[in-house]
């Protein structure tokens, strides 16, 4: 399965708001559980 994620789910990470939902989310796809999924400006680093 694979999932669809933009900017704001790697933000969540380290937001106390969101981090409650989205760390297990991160943890279960490194435990290849489903692959996530990103534009590719999404990957863009300055």
């Amino acid at each position: 399965m694979k999932f669809y994620v933009d900017t704001s789910v790697w933000g969540g990470y380290y937001d106390m708001e969101f981090s409650e939902w989205t760390i297990p989310f991160i943890e279960r796809a490194r435990q290849g559980r489903f692959s996530l999924v990103s534009s590719e400006s999404s990957n863009i680093t300055r």
